[in-house]
């Protein structure tokens, strides 16, 4: 009986691994097309790793949550899922398998999907490993068995620290992505804020409308209002008391004029 059951795990855990190593050459080639066109899964609902938002979205359609997904910078959201009753999407970052959910829509990621996928499949492998190494031991001269459970299990490890490392790249890509997303924003606002104070000065010297002046100076609040994040609590209240010193200097000002 064991030996047939041996010989089960060992049909399965082969036909696995095939299908393992062709999932992660899936991932790698859509890791260097950088494929982050959306696909549609039909009755089946998509979590990654983790929510983007605490909340659904509310939305209309399919194409709406989707667009919602696309929106977020940096590419931090992997994908969606849109309840068709309830008219709403959920958000989702980092990789994973889909599951069958019935009134739901999926729309993933094509890498985050394959990643997710890849790991589905190991996760399997290693729990066929567990299975044939639980197996008692066959009586055998050449001890063929073991040396096949052997070769199964050091075959797992090296696909494993393969795809530890493939992942590890991707990871880094998407880290070098955020980075250079931050750091061109921060030039554009930094340079929104010099044209706003240059138009400023310019107003004052050349004796323009107050109302240029002002629009400059508001033009400069809202490009700095965009550029701190105010869901911090230190930052809110280091903003707060910036804002309170500003007014009571300004009133301070004009009532000694």
């Amino acid at each position: 009986m064991s030996v047939l059951r041996r010989h089960k795990l060992q049909e399965k855990y082969d036909t696995t691994l095939v299908e393992y190593e062709a999932k992660l050459s899936e991932v790698e080639s859509a890791r260097k097309e950088d494929a982050g066109d959306f696909v549609t899964l039909l009755k089946s609902a998509w979590w990654g790793t983790s929510a983007v938002a605490e909340d659904a979205v509310d939305v209309g359609t399919l194409e709406e949550c989707r667009a919602q997904c696309a929106a977020v910078s940096g590419r931090q959201c992997s994908g969606a899922t849109f309840d068709e009753a309830s008219k709403t999407c959920w958000l989702r970052s980092g990789a994973g398998a889909a599951v069958t959910r019935e009134g739901k829509v999926a729309s993933v990621r094509q890498l985050e999907l394959l990643m997710g996928e890849a790991t589905t499949l190991q996760d399997r492998l290693a729990n066929l490993a567990k299975k044939i190494a639980r197996l008692p031991p066959l009586i055998s001269l050449n001890n063929t068995d073991a040396q096949d459970a052997h070769r199964h299990v050091q075959a797992m490890r090296a696909v494993e620290r393969r795809t530890m490392k493939q992942d590890a790249g991707i990871l880094q890509d998407r880290d070098d992505a955020q980075i250079h997303f931050a750091q061109v924003s921060a030039m554009y606002k930094l340079t929104a804020i010099l044209l706003f104070g240059l138009l400023s000065t310019l107003a004052g010297r050349l004796g323009w409308p107050s109302k240029v002046q002002h629009a400059a100076r508001v033009g400069i609040g809202l490009v700095v209002l965009s550029a701190i994040d105010l869901t911090d609590p230190v930052t809110w209240t280091a903003f707060v008391v910036v804002l309170g010193a500003v007014v009571g200097l300004k009133l301070k000002l004009k009532a000694s004029t």
